[in-house]
């Protein structure tokens, strides 16, 4: 009905180009795995996308981000991250987007370094996220390397108090 993997795979370079053809400013890069297979078609490990729109967008926005992985349905093993802030007007402003394979600590450390390099631009900014530990290990580097602040989404430490502490 709507291909296979591989197909889709390879259809993917025509769409992103198409992509940054329609959206000016809109930032598109790949990790490559490995060599093109036997019909010379590169397999992406990570592919990242932020609009032009939303990066611009993002600039006149409080320097807080959220920042959440979420698994793929279907036929299609992998996650999707992201990254989102509000705006003025208190609505959710999505900025930048990555499939990976697995949420890793090296995803993650690959997500937000293209988010550093081609959204913030080495400003400081405040992550929110939950406790995973790819995100916690990227986050302990770049509280020291960029000076970033992270903090927890109130739900999961609700959620945690919750689960650890009895009810009184």
């Amino acid at each position: 009905m709507y291909g296979t993997w591989e197909s889709n795979c390879a259809e993917l370079p025509r769409y992103l180009n198409e992509l940054l053809y329609t959206n000016p400013n809109t930032i598109v890069r790949f990790l490559i795995d490995g060599p093109p297979d036997e019909k010379g078609v590169d397999t992406f490990k990570y592919v990242f996308w932020a609009f032009g729109l939303a990066i611009r967008a993002y600039t006149m926005c409080v320097l807080i981000i959220c920042i959440d992985g979420t698994h793929l349905k279907g036929s299609y093993n992998g996650k999707l991250l992201l990254a989102f802030a509000k705006n003025a007007n208190n609505q959710v402003l999505p900025i930048a987007f990555a499939i990976v394979d697995n949420e890793t600590n090296a995803s993650w450390t690959w997500f937000l370094e293209m988010f550093q390099q081609h959204v913030v631009q080495y400003r400081k900014i405040c992550v929110i996220s939950d406790h995973h530990p790819g995100i916690l290990h990227v986050m302990g580097i770049y509280t020291s390397q960029y000076g970033w602040e992270h903090r927890y989404y109130l739900r999961h430490v609700r959620s945690n108090l919750m689960k650890h502490c009895p009810r009184i």
